[in-house]
C-alpha cells in the first residue's frame, strides 16, 4: 500500500462513522476472496510528483480509486457518502494528514450502482459503488 493509501486509511477508521459501518475492512488495491461484508478498497491509480518551489519539498498529485462495497445498492451508496461528505475527505484542505501535508481532496468522479456479479458461481451478488479522488499533497524531499 503507497503512503498516501495508508494515511487515507488511518484517517477513514479514525472516523467514527465510517468505522460503525465497515469497521477496519479497508483494504489495500483488491478485495480480498470470499470478503462479503461492507468493505472498502483503496487503489493508488497514478501519481504525479514535482519538485516544489522552495526545492525542500516535492509536490504530488495522486489519483486514487475509493471503492464501497456492500450487499445492496442504498447501503454501498451510504458508505460512500459517509466517505466523501460525512467523514470530511472531500473538504480537506491545508491540513496534515499522518504528518502528510494536504493542500486540497477533490472527487472527481464517481459510479453508482454498479452491480458486481458473481463469478464463482454463487448466488451472493454485490453492489459497489466507485469514487476516485485527486489529492493534491506535500512530501518531504
Amino acid at each position: 500500500m503507497s503512503d498516501i493509501q495508508e494515511d487515507l486509511r488511518q484517517y477513514l477508521i479514525a472516523d467514527a462513522n465510517v468505522l460503525a459501518l465497515v469497521q477496519t475492512r479497508i483494504y489495500p488495491d483488491v478485495l480480498p476472496a470470499g470478503q462479503n461484508s461492507d468493505s472498502i478498497v483503496l487503489e493508488t491509480i497514478s501519481s504525479l510528483t514535482e519538485p516544489a518551489i522552495s526545492g525542500t519539498n516535492i509536490s504530488v498529485q495522486t489519483r486514487v480509486s475509493l471503492r464501497c462495497y456492500s450487499a445492496t445498492k442504498k447501503q454501498a451508496s451510504i458508505i460512500a457518502k459517509t466517505v466523501r461528505v460525512d467523514s470530511g475527505l472531500e473538504q480537506l484542505k491545508n491540513t496534515t494528514m499522518n504528518s502528510r501535508w494536504i493542500n486540497h481532496v477533490n472527487c472527481e468522479d464517481a459510479h453508482t450502482g454498479q452491480e458486481e456479479l458473481p463469478i464463482d458461481g454463487g448466488s451472493y451478488s454485490r453492489y459497489v459503488v466507485v469514487q476516485d479522488y485527486r489529492i493534491s499533497h506535500v512530501d518531504d524531499t
